[in-house]
């Protein structure tokens, strides 16, 4: 496991990001599906998104990250620090 979290895309960085986004919105138990969570990274690392899928899988539970992300990025290196340690 890194030290730090250089990407929320790469699996490690997903698993933080779920984890993250479970304790940001207790209502959301099972936290993301596996897509969600792949969106939501590459949303994380500055990438355009454009996901196609039927109505009510959640896609309006993606614009969550732009939010989160003004939260997250600057502590990414000292959450992935608390979480990963070794």
């Amino acid at each position: 496991m890194p030290d730090y979290i250089d990407s929320w895309s790469t699996r490690s960085g997903n698993k933080l990001l779920v984890e993250i986004l479970k304790c940001m919105v207790p209502q959301w138990k099972d936290g993301p599906r596996e897509w969600q969570a792949g969106c939501e990274g590459n949303i994380m690392d500055g990438r355009d998104v454009l996901a196609i899928t039927a109505t009510g899988d959640g896609k309006t539970a993606l614009n969550t990250g732009t939010h989160l992300s003004q939260i997250t990025n600057p502590l990414r290196k000292i959450l992935s620090a608390l979480l990963y340690r070794r």
